[in-house]
Protein backbone atom coordinates (compact mmCIF):
# COMPACT_ATOMS: atom_id res chain seq x y z
CA UNK A 1 0.00 0.00 0.00
CA UNK A 2 1.39 3.42 -0.93
CA UNK A 3 1.63 6.24 1.57
CA UNK A 4 -0.79 8.96 0.53
CA UNK A 5 -0.54 12.51 1.85
CA UNK A 6 -3.14 13.51 4.41
CA UNK A 7 -4.38 16.80 2.96
CA UNK A 8 -6.48 17.41 -0.13
CA UNK A 9 -3.98 19.98 -1.39
CA UNK A 10 -1.19 17.37 -1.34
CA UNK A 11 -3.44 14.76 -2.96
CA UNK A 12 -4.11 17.00 -5.94
CA UNK A 13 -0.45 16.89 -6.95
CA UNK A 14 0.01 13.11 -6.93
CA UNK A 15 1.27 11.69 -10.24
CA UNK A 16 -0.89 9.38 -12.35
CA UNK A 17 -4.26 10.07 -10.77
CA UNK A 18 -7.19 8.24 -12.28
CA UNK A 19 -10.01 10.23 -13.88
CA UNK A 20 -12.21 9.19 -10.95
CA UNK A 21 -9.71 10.62 -8.45
CA UNK A 22 -9.50 13.82 -10.47
CA UNK A 23 -13.31 14.09 -10.37
CA UNK A 24 -13.33 13.64 -6.59
CA UNK A 25 -10.57 16.21 -6.15
CA UNK A 26 -12.41 18.64 -8.43
CA UNK A 27 -15.57 18.36 -6.34
CA UNK A 28 -13.54 18.72 -3.16
CA UNK A 29 -11.86 21.85 -4.53
CA UNK A 30 -15.28 23.35 -5.16
CA UNK A 31 -16.37 22.46 -1.62
CA UNK A 32 -13.18 24.00 -0.20
CA UNK A 33 -13.81 27.11 -2.27
CA UNK A 34 -17.30 27.47 -0.78
CA UNK A 35 -15.85 26.89 2.69
CA UNK A 36 -13.60 29.90 2.13
CA UNK A 37 -10.45 27.76 2.07
CA UNK A 38 -9.40 28.52 -1.53
CA UNK A 39 -9.30 32.20 -2.60
CA UNK A 40 -9.83 33.42 -6.15
CA UNK A 41 -6.94 32.65 -8.46
CA UNK A 42 -5.55 29.76 -6.42
CA UNK A 43 -7.58 27.14 -8.26
CA UNK A 44 -5.31 26.27 -11.14
CA UNK A 45 -7.07 27.06 -14.39
CA UNK A 46 -10.12 28.42 -12.62
CA UNK A 47 -12.56 30.48 -14.62
CA UNK A 48 -12.22 33.43 -12.25
CA UNK A 49 -8.45 33.63 -12.61
CA UNK A 50 -8.50 33.19 -16.38
CA UNK A 51 -11.04 35.99 -16.89
CA UNK A 52 -9.32 38.60 -14.71
CA UNK A 53 -6.89 41.11 -16.12
CA UNK A 54 -4.08 42.56 -13.99
CA UNK A 55 -6.12 45.72 -13.35
CA UNK A 56 -9.21 43.74 -12.36
CA UNK A 57 -7.26 41.48 -10.01
CA UNK A 58 -6.77 44.38 -7.61
CA UNK A 59 -10.48 45.18 -7.45
CA UNK A 60 -11.76 41.62 -6.90
CA UNK A 61 -11.95 40.31 -3.33
CA UNK A 62 -9.23 37.76 -2.60
CA UNK A 63 -11.73 35.26 -1.23
CA UNK A 64 -15.35 34.37 -1.88
CA UNK A 65 -17.78 34.63 0.98
CA UNK A 66 -18.47 31.33 2.70
CA UNK A 67 -21.47 29.43 1.31
CA UNK A 68 -22.18 26.45 3.57
CA UNK A 69 -25.12 25.28 1.46
CA UNK A 70 -23.04 24.91 -1.71
CA UNK A 71 -20.15 23.39 0.23
CA UNK A 72 -22.52 20.80 1.72
CA UNK A 73 -23.97 20.07 -1.73
CA UNK A 74 -20.51 19.26 -3.15
CA UNK A 75 -19.76 17.14 -0.09
CA UNK A 76 -22.99 15.20 -0.68
CA UNK A 77 -21.99 14.56 -4.33
CA UNK A 78 -18.74 13.04 -3.08
CA UNK A 79 -20.57 10.88 -0.52
CA UNK A 80 -22.96 9.63 -3.23
CA UNK A 81 -19.96 8.72 -5.40
CA UNK A 82 -18.52 6.84 -2.44
CA UNK A 83 -21.71 4.86 -1.92
CA UNK A 84 -22.23 4.07 -5.61
CA UNK A 85 -18.64 2.98 -6.26
CA UNK A 86 -18.06 0.95 -3.10
CA UNK A 87 -16.11 -2.20 -3.92
CA UNK A 88 -15.23 -1.01 -7.43
CA UNK A 89 -12.31 1.32 -6.73
CA UNK A 90 -8.58 0.82 -6.63
CA UNK A 91 -6.82 1.11 -3.28
CA UNK A 92 -5.53 4.59 -4.19
CA UNK A 93 -8.98 5.78 -5.29
CA UNK A 94 -10.56 4.49 -2.07
CA UNK A 95 -7.92 6.18 0.07
CA UNK A 96 -8.28 9.48 -1.78
CA UNK A 97 -12.06 9.34 -1.55
CA UNK A 98 -12.05 8.58 2.18
CA UNK A 99 -9.37 11.20 2.84
CA UNK A 100 -11.35 13.86 0.99
CA UNK A 101 -14.57 12.99 2.84
CA UNK A 102 -12.84 13.08 6.23
CA UNK A 103 -10.99 16.33 5.52
CA UNK A 104 -14.10 18.12 4.23
CA UNK A 105 -16.21 16.90 7.16
CA UNK A 106 -13.65 18.27 9.64
CA UNK A 107 -13.42 21.63 7.87
CA UNK A 108 -17.20 21.93 7.46
CA UNK A 109 -17.89 21.04 11.09
CA UNK A 110 -15.24 23.45 12.38
CA UNK A 111 -16.64 26.28 10.27
CA UNK A 112 -20.20 25.50 11.31
CA UNK A 113 -19.14 25.46 14.97
CA UNK A 114 -17.31 28.79 14.67
CA UNK A 115 -20.32 30.38 12.92
CA UNK A 116 -22.62 29.14 15.72
CA UNK A 117 -20.26 30.58 18.34
CA UNK A 118 -20.42 33.99 16.65
CA UNK A 119 -24.24 34.03 16.76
Amino acid sequence: MSDLPSSIKELAYQPNLSPFSELVLGLSSAALHYLGEIPYGQLEGSLESSLKTDEEAGSVPSQLPVNLELAKQNMEFIKILSEKTQGNLSSQESQILQGVINDLNIKYTALLYSKNQES
